[in-house]
């Protein structure tokens, strides 16, 4: 976990990102390449893999999404939206899981 400038902690994979992202926010972290491919074929993306070191544990990926890949992902985002959770069980107020989570601004538009 990373602790961002407004105290948040993220997670954030060790990626090749563009340069519009802030690669001091980027960190490494252990995961399984099968396990990553396998979320890659479920999300349909078409994927570059390159070994950065003498350590053949050690790469990066690009992830390049295809057209099936906007679908699922509208898909999921559509279903989550129609998810609403009250702040406390006395409580009248509900907000709608994807605003909680702050994923509008990540939707794909078709």
């Amino acid at each position: 976990m990373e602790k961002m400038e407004d105290g948040e902690e993220v997670l954030i994979p060790n990626i090749k990102m563009p340069k519009i992202i802030d690669q001091s926010r980027l960190k490494r972290y252990e995961q399984s390449r099968k396990d990553l491919g396998d979320l890659f074929s479920k999300l349909k993306v078409y994927t570059i893999f390159a070994n950065n070191d003498g350590n053949a544990d050690s790469f990066n990926y690009q992830v390049f999404p295809s057209s099936e890949t906007e679908i699922l992902i509208n898909n999921f985002m559509n279903n989550i939206s129609r998810i609403y959770i009250r702040r406390n069980k006395r409580s009248q107020e509900k907000r709608c899981f994807i605003d909680i989570l702050e994923l509008k601004k990540y939707q794909i538009n078709l």
